[in-house]
């Protein structure tokens, strides 16, 4: 089915500040009535400034996380403490908060009017991870519905995360199921993801 015409609108960046370096802020209108803060800083240095405590979408309320594949038979150098300092720091009161390998995903397990996904690569990757949000949206596929709805993920927010550093992604208004994922850091790279809502 092809995307609705409104939610191929480009968002609206509002004030991005740069703080210092590996340090800033963003107000986003994502969609109409859709509006978030994304905030970044560094791994067990800097922390966000920002802090919140239908029909049902595939994977409702699942979270998982990537397995290391080269198990222990590869010599490559991690900090675990980088993985307790997110959890201290990032998953106290989470509803998910998940650690792993290479990619790591969450999704809502219910409609949210906001919601907060934070995610990190750790110190020791050698490629940027991929950080996406996406929400849950179900329309009517003939006049008065009458074939019934069409329902998919629509992506809201994508954006990098250099080894070292997180990203967090604040998001109010609407009521949606989200999934928020980040993927590709590499498989001998740690990472993280919280999600609280």
């Amino acid at each position: 089915m092809k995307e609705p015409e409104r939610f191929r609108l480009p968002m609206t960046v509002h004030a991005p500040l740069q703080l210092e370096p590996g340090r800033g802020f963003q107000f986003i209108e994502f969609a109409p009535g859709v509006t978030g803060v994304i905030e970044s800083g560094r791994v067990m240095e800097d922390v966000p400034a920002v802090r919140k405590s239908g029909n049902p979408p595939p994977e409702l309320g699942y979270d998982r996380a990537g397995e290391n594949p080269g198990g222990d038979n590869q010599f490559v150098t991690r900090d675990a403490g980088e993985q307790a300092w997110f959890r201290e720091t990032f998953c106290n009161g989470a509803q998910h908060c998940v650690q792993g390998w290479d990619w790591a995903f969450a999704t809502s397990t219910h409609k949210l009017g906001n919601g907060t996904g934070i995610a990190m690569v750790g110190r020791e990757g050698t490629v940027n991870g991929r950080f996406l949000a996406h929400y849950w949206e179900c329309v009517c596929s003939g006049p008065f519905c009458v074939g019934g709805t069409d329902c998919f993920w629509i992506e809201f927010w994508s954006g990098l995360i250099l080894p070292g550093h997180w990203v967090s992604i604040d998001t109010s208004g609407g009521a949606h199921y989200i999934k928020w994922s980040l993927e590709g850091a590499g498989p001998n790279t740690q990472v993280s993801l919280a999600a609280r809502y």
